[in-house]
């Protein structure tokens, strides 16, 4: 796209490189090569008089130099005020002075007055200052520049910033804010903060925003890019990069039109979706209809011969159903599944004696399995079981209503002894029932401890989730599923997995469904996955099933193993973990709209119904409508 004159000298503010060394990469210092000479006279009296106008800041620093970071001032000579606990108080008549806030040993309060109500202060700009909160910043009615950058404020009030035309907050805890007396804003940089609303009706001059790295869902995402687009600006730049969702098609005109008028825009443009919410939601009931009677069955069987293990498969189905459309009667036909192995469990013997469990059959699995019950068959239904009772604690308005709360408490103290302890406790040293040698296996242990964990904040779950995500078990030499992976032979871009901590065989595609499963619900949890320095695990989760994997559209095919050797075939394809992935990308998630459906995808139809209705559900919204206290995701 050429560049306009406009977006050539935004180009040039945001990389400071204003002739005279410039200001650093852009934000709101960017205005202030204009800088208007200051009176350096202080008031007659020597101050302020008493009653004068006032900025009040709370800061937390403990820097023995600090000061603003700008203050261009042309009228009366400010007077800086510092007291606190450990600070000496002193005044000081300076328009930017220094303090030695070192000794501080709680919160400073720092006053800033002005004898003639700040008539004279063009740009005020703090960095790096240790401010938490801010008191009076409508007094500065004259500044046409006002930065707060890296301090941890909450809320700001700026009403009064009248003739503001560069603002930047980038605070990493606002919350909200209202621009709407900002009727002159021009340059906004509003980044890295935690908004997940931002009004831009009231500024209709706004040339350049900067609504980076915050947690604005996909409708708030589309109303940003509907309001530019009605202001009618041309030639700007729009960056909207690591928020919770992605536009929508609801956006689609509005962002075409922006390009058309010269606007540069950071994220893509809506891809219109192959299947609604609610049409993923008919096939979900239909398969539903068709499953349920053998699923009560397998539930009420006893679990003696791996029922449980492949009902796990609907469950997770029903789960991710109830998430992504808030039906309530998935989520009570996902509790009754549930309560009914509870009301199976009997006690059990050998290692396992004092709990309850599920004896396995005896002329099948021999005598030890019949007296203690088999921990994978458990695990495998229950790691699902720990994902719902995350989502019922994070829900607690829909625990007030009805008979949930009761049934929420006794399935967690049913997961939390009679499978997470039963088991630990076998080996509570070595953990050789938790760590187990395949490492699809252990990743079921480490999704269980992962919501324990957020349910409970206990530490003894955590340490299981991170000993088996990247700590490393001391019963595999250190070994952990971080260590475990590997650029994929076939697609360097992608991951790849070993089967086991001590044999370089890579993972197959039928058991390492449920890995991408955990992983891509650790990523919404923002529990180690995706986070941080790991932040492009999602993409490459993504290029694993898009490019390896999945290696036919018609027949639906997979590759037997993560490497694309072993041959393709429909069974592997039947796997429905590797699905959840769609929800990291819009594309990938129009493929498997396209291609996933009951008649073309064999085994487990309710699951792929539920996820596919869930993806879909977080790429058009940004958030399920279950749990009601959901992160959404960030893009990191």
């Amino acid at each position: 796209m050429r560049t306009s004159p406009r977006q050539l000298v935004l180009l040039l503010l945001g990389l400071g490189l204003a002739a005279c060394g410039g200001p650093p990469v852009g934000d709101a210092d960017a205005s202030a090569d204009a800088r208007a000479p200051r009176s350096d006279a202080a008031p007659p009296d020597g101050g302020p008089p008493e009653g004068a106008d006032a900025l009040v800041l709370t800061v937390t620093s403990t820097r023995s130099d600090w000061s603003p970071r700008e203050v261009l001032n042309d009228g009366a000579v400010l007077r800086w005020t510092v007291a606190g606990p450990g600070v000496d108080e002193r005044s000081v008549d300076d328009d930017a002075p220094t303090f030695d806030l070192s000794g501080s040993s709680g919160p400073v309060t720092v006053t800033v007055e002005s004898a003639d109500a700040f008539a004279g202060v063009t740009s005020f700009q703090l960095d790096d200052a240790g401010v938490t909160a801010i008191e009076g910043a409508s007094l500065l009615s004259a500044a046409t520049t006002f930065a707060l950058r890296n301090n941890p404020v909450r809320s700001i009030d700026v009403s009064g910033l009248a003739r503001v035309d560069n603002l930047t907050i980038r605070s990493g805890a606002l919350e909200a804010i209202d621009l709407s007396a900002l009727s002159t804003l021009r340059l906004l940089w509003i980044y890295d903060n935690a908004l997940t609303e931002l009004d831009l009706s009231a500024n209709p001059n706004l040339e350049y925003v900067n609504a980076t790295g915050n947690r604005l869902p996909a409708e708030a995402l589309d109303r940003i890019v509907m309001t530019l687009d009605a202001h009618g600006q041309r030639d700007g730049e729009l960056l909207l990069a690591g928020n919770a969702g992605g536009l929508t098609m609801a956006a689609q005109a509005a962002y075409q039109s922006l390009v058309e008028k010269g606007w540069r825009v950071d994220v893509p443009a809506p891809v219109p979706g192959v299947r609604t919410v609610e049409a993923w939601k008919s096939l979900l009931d239909a398969e539903w209809a068709g499953d349920r009677a053998d699923t009560i069955a397998q539930s009420t069987s006893g679990n003696d011969r791996q029922q449980y293990y492949f009902m796990f498969y609907a469950l997770e189905g029903l789960v991710h159903g109830w998430m992504a459309t808030g039906d309530l009667a998935l989520l009570d036909d996902a509790l009754m599944l549930i309560e009914n192995t509870i009301a199976d469990a009997v006690p059990v013997a050998g290692n396992n004696a004092g709990y309850l469990g599920w004896p396995s059959d005896e002329a099948r699995y021999g005598a030890r399995r019949a007296a203690e019950g088999t921990s994978l068959w458990e695990l495998y239904l229950y790691r699902m079981v720990g994902t719902l009772l995350r989502v019922m604690h994070h829900s607690p308005t829909l625990r007030a209503t009805r008979d949930y709360q009761a049934r929420y408490d006794a399935i967690l103290e049913f997961t939390r002894t009679h499978i997470w302890e039963k088991w630990v406790q076998v080996d509570p040293t070595g953990l050789s029932q938790i760590y187990r040698s395949r490492t699809h296996i252990a990743s079921h242990w480490a999704r269980l401890g992962m919501e324990l964990h957020l349910i409970t904040g206990e530490r003894a779950y955590l340490d299981v989730f991170e000993a088996i995500s990247f700590r490393g078990m001391p019963l595999w030499s250190g070994e952990s599923l971080r260590s475990r992976l590997l650029d994929n032979p076939a697609d360097p871009a992608a991951f790849a997995l070993y089967q086991e901590w001590d044999n370089p065989r890579v993972q197959d595609t039928s058991h390492g469904a449920d890995v991408i499963s955990f992983w891509a619900t650790a990523i919404e949890n923002r529990m180690y996955w995706g986070q941080g320095e790991h932040a492009d695990d999602p993409a490459r989760l993504v290029r694993l099933v898009d490019s390896v994997i999945w290696t036919s559209d018609e027949p639906l095919l997979h590759a037997a193993n993560w490497d694309g050797t072993g041959g393709s075939n429909s069974t592997d394809a039947g796997f429905h973990g590797s699905l959840t992935v769609g929800r990291f990308d819009p594309a990938l998630q129009n493929r498997i709209e396209t291609y996933v459906s009951p008649s073309t995808a064999p085994l487990s139809d309710t699951q792929a119904m539920g996820i596919g209705a869930y993806n879909r559900r977080i790429l058009d919204h940004g958030r399920p409508v279950y749990p009601e206290r959901y992160i959404p995701l960030d893009g990191r």
